[in-house]
C-alpha cells in the first residue's frame, strides 16, 4: 500500500511536466514517453512473473516506471520551455487557494461522472442476482472504451 500511495503521489508530479509538454502541444514526445514507459513496464513485469516474483515487486516495476516517466518529462519540460523555474521559494498562498478551489471542483465533476456511468452495478445488483452483474459490465466496459475513444479523438 505504501508503494501504491507513493506511485499515486510521484505521478501527480509527473503530471505537471506532463501539462507543461501538453500545453506546448507536443503530444508526440508525451505519447511516445507513454508508450515507452508502457512498453518497459510490460517487460518488467513479464520477467518478474516468468522469476515467480510477487506483489511487492510489481509495485517496484511500476514505481521505478513512473519515476522514469517523471524524469523524462521534466527534463522534456525544461528543455522545450526553458522559462520554467521550479523552487519552493516562489510557491505563493494565493496560487495554491486557486489549484485547491479548481481541484475541488474537478473532483466533483469525476465524482459525478463515475455517479452517473458507474451506478449501473448497484441497479443491476438491487434487482437481479448479483452473478449478472459481470454480464452487464461486459458491456458497460464496451461503451465506456467507445466513449474514452471518441473523447481522445476530440482532443485532438
Amino acid at each position: 500500500m505504501l508503494l501504491a500511495g507513493l506511485n499515486v503521489a510521484v505521478s501527480l508530479i509527473s503530471g505537471v511536466f506532463g501539462g507543461v509538454i501538453v500545453g506546448l502541444q507536443r503530444f508526440d514526445l508525451l505519447s511516445s514517453i507513454a508508450i515507452g514507459g508502457i512498453g518497459l513496464r510490460t517487460i518488467a513485469i513479464f520477467i518478474a512473473l516468468e522469476n515467480g516474483k510477487g506483489l511487492v515487486t510489481l509495485a517496484l516495476i511500476q514505481l521505478g516506471g513512473t519515476l522514469c516517466e517523471l524524469l523524462l518529462g521534466l527534463a522534456l519540460a525544461r528543455k522545450l520551455y526553458p522559462e520554467l523555474r521550479i523552487a519552493i521559494v516562489n510557491v505563493r498562498r494565493d496560487h495554491v487557494t486557486l489549484i485547491f478551489s479548481f481541484g475541488f471542483y474537478a473532483f466533483l465533476l469525476h465524482l459525478s461522472n463515475y455517479f452517473i456511468f458507474f451506478t449501473d452495478a448497484l441497479v443491476i445488483g438491487a434487482f437481479l442476482p448479483v452473478s449478472m452483474v459481470t454480464f452487464f459490465a461486459i458491456g458497460g466496459n464496451l461503451a465506456n472504451y467507445g466513449r474514452d475513444l471518441v473523447g481522445a479523438s476530440a482532443e485532438r
